[in-house]
């Protein structure tokens, strides 16, 4: 029984590169979220945003082809709603948590350098944004993104991609609307992520 984990393990390694389908992006080694501006909903204000900073991603998927295949994507970040008038320095006015799940379709080229493969993608998920004291807000999100991924040995490699992300807020028109809707139509921001991928 002892030696079943290194069987499988061994039996993992020797599929042959035609038929490695799942691939697995654990977790990240660097990642950050741009900041997100806000319509000046707040007369004196001069800059509202959600601030950027360290973005948590991991990530699963399958390829039906050498090109075609899709993914489930969980990230994850810790932020604050910063506001700067002209008489005084930016303030964070509260700490928020935004964790996201999308479901992306992925498209792969192929090089004939087989270690570095490009790739893009695009889907759409749920974003939960959440902040003690106020209420939770579950709103549709979606991206689009590319990046490649740099095979260093056979089963694992290196991921980087970049991803425009919006979260459609649908309040700009509201009379009034909750603190984590900020009264505005979408939340958007630029993101980037690195990791380790492994692929069996």
């Amino acid at each position: 029984m002892r030696r079943l984990p290194w069987i499988c393990l061994f039996a993992l390694l020797a599929t042959p590169a035609s038929a490695q389908r799942v691939e697995i992006a654990p977790f990240t080694l660097i990642g950050y979220a741009g900041a997100a501006d806000i319509d000046d909903a707040v007369a004196r204000a001069s800059d509202l945003q959600v601030e950027g900073g360290r973005l948590w991603s991991a990530s699963g998927g399958y390829l039906f082809t050498s090109h075609v295949g899709v993914e489930a994507r969980w990230t994850q970040r810790e932020t604050g709603l910063s506001i700067e008038t002209p008489s005084s320095p930016s303030t964070t006015a509260f700490f928020m948590n935004v964790k996201e799940l999308d479901g992306n379709f992925v498209y792969r080229f192929q090089l004939k350098e087989r270690r570095l493969q490009p790739f893009m993608y695009g889907g759409v998920g749920i974003a939960i944004l959440s902040s003690d004291g106020l209420d939770t807000e579950q709103k549709t999100a979606w991206n689009l993104g590319g990046g490649f991924t740099w095979f260093l040995m056979k089963h694992a490699g290196i991921r980087l991609d970049g991803r425009f992300n919006s979260i459609g807020l649908a309040s700009s028109t509201s009379v009034s609307c909750a603190p984590l809707s900020f009264c505005q139509d979408q939340l958007w921001s630029i993101q980037w992520t690195s990791g380790l991928v492994l692929r069996f």
